[in-house]
């Protein structure tokens, strides 16, 4: 979930409330809803009363004109017929693709006010990240206010093995382009960089083209075996450049996405590099 851009007078402050917003970002929303002693998580909204010796929270935030990812019996997911996959160690769901934001927090004494903000949720469940994975999120576009686009790469274990697998949507109007390793879709172009990601992903149709210049992120836990014990870097004020066209070069949209979320987590451009 991201709200409106925050100022803050020290690198610090920046980092705890990046930390903050990524942690809300990976809330489970497996159920309707969640209570964690005083605070309170649904599809609707969030209430917040921490805490804690180095950050104190408190406030509402309502999420307003939800947007589900499209689903079906046979794909009832982002993750499309792996859904139904048994004893995978991490499932993914993208519960809104865009939403409206009011309300407003009070952080460390700081009133933030959330009105007039966007919102975006989506989940992970299971016991175990993966070793590697890239993910990149944006529904804030330059072009089209109503834009969303997500993107996760990752190796997956599988049936004692693994294999790279990918995920990705672009939502530009009614239309919801997607790519995806069980449609068919790859991954044609994958780099790295210091500052900057680039990745081309092909569908039988579609061509997208990615690049993500990265900026500074917090720390959050994620799990293994179980126990929310990995410290990973996330970022949520890095921004992007998308670029999809249809096989025959014809452009339908291009734009600029800021305050992008972005992990980059071990090396998975290596399984991709060697699956092409």
């Amino acid at each position: 979930m991201l709200g409106k851009p925050m100022h803050f007078d020290t690198m610090n402050g920046m980092k705890k409330i990046i930390t903050l917003f990524g942690l809300l970002c990976h809330v489970l929303f497996a159920a309707a809803q969640t209570d964690i002693g005083p605070n309170h998580f649904s599809s609707k909204g969030i209430k917040l009363d921490l805490n804690l010796p180095d950050l104190k929270v408190k406030g509402e935030i309502s999420f307003i004109d939800t947007q589900p990812f499209p689903v079906s019996f046979i794909s009832p997911g982002i993750m499309g017929w792996y859904s139904y996959a048994p004893m995978m160690e991490c499932y993914h769901g993208v519960v809104s693709m865009q939403h409206r934001l009011s309300g407003s927090l009070e952080i460390d004494g700081t009133e933030i006010s959330f009105d007039k903000g966007k919102g975006y949720i989506e989940k992970d469940w299971g016991h175990s990240m993966p070793s590697d994975w890239i993910w990149i999120q944006s529904n804030h576009f330059d072009t089209d206010p109503g834009a969303s686009f997500m993107l996760s790469l990752a190796r997956i274990p599988w049936m004692g093995g693994f294999f790279p697998g990918f995920l990705s949507f672009l939502k530009v109007g009614a239309r919801v382009y997607r790519f995806a390793t069980y449609m068919g879709s790859n991954v044609s172009l994958i780099e790295v960089k210091d500052d900057a990601v680039n990745i081309e992903l092909r569908s039988r149709n579609y061509k997208l083209i990615i690049t993500v210049y990265r900026d500074i992120g917090g720390v959050l836990k994620a799990p293994r075996h179980g126990n929310m014990e990995r410290d990973i870097q996330e970022s949520i004020v890095s921004s992007l450049q998308l670029v999809l066209m249809d096989h025959s070069g014809k452009l339908l949209f291009t734009g600029t996405g800021t305050f992008a979320g972005l992990e980059i987590v071990g090396d998975v451009a290596k399984y991709f590099r060697n699956n092409r």
